[in-house]
């Protein structure tokens, strides 16, 4: 839900669900995005990315890259994804079925077309949804962490499409070589030393 209020479009007329307020289009994007957000090391290395090509404020991305990876990430947010033929993937019909369960997020099966070859699935958040996430933000501090990675997240990858999200992330030499079926590794020392890389040259 943090995934399509914070990166999600703003639903306009014509959409094919009563009652969405916002819509993330295409799973490729939404498996993508759940990626940076359970690996705060790939994310800090798509915001330093973003900083050195001027796209971001250098300043904002390299104190949220030093918070993301200088600071122990609990357990509880530990979810390491496996790489499979397009990236890094998991099943999400369970944890989608308890949202649709409870009237908070419903998908659409866009059929293929001669403009659009290839059906693709978006995922609409619901006006009761939408509640649910403000006051899961508002009252409950101990997931306020995925709202926070929803929110850098959001920051770059809000206008890419789910291929150019794909791309960037097999950009990362790591990840690329990661086997297919493997768990995809840890990034984080080869991110502090590009921050500290930063820092140096930095002027105080």
């Amino acid at each position: 839900m943090f995934i399509v209020d914070r990166v999600g479009d703003a639903v306009s007329g014509g959409e094919q669900v009563d009652g969405a307020v916002r819509v993330l289009r295409s799973e490729t994007k939404l498996q993508k995005l759940d990626f940076w957000i359970r690996y705060s090391d790939y994310l800090a290395f798509e915001l330093l990315t973003e900083a050195e090509a001027g796209r971001l404020d250098r300043e904002w991305a390299v104190a949220e890259a030093a918070l993301l990876v200088e600071t122990e990430v609990p357990d509880l947010r530990r979810y390491p994804m496996a790489r499979y033929l397009r990236g890094a993937y998991e099943r999400k019909d369970n944890a989608l079925a308890l949202l649709k369960y409870h009237g908070h997020l419903a998908t659409h099966r866009q059929a293929a077309s001669v403009l659009h070859p290839n059906a693709r699935r978006d995922f609409y958040l619901l006006a009761k949804g939408e509640c649910a996430v403000q006051t899961l933000r508002a009252e409950i501090p101990a997931v306020r962490w995925y709202d926070e990675q929803a929110t850098r997240v959001a920051s770059f990858a809000a206008r890419l499409s789910g291929g150019q999200c794909k791309d960037r992330q097999y950009n990362n030499s790591v990840y690329r070589a990661t086997p297919q079926g493997a768990t995809i590794p840890s990034i984080r020392p080869q991110v502090q030393e590009w921050l500290e890389r930063l820092r140096l040259a930095t002027p105080a």
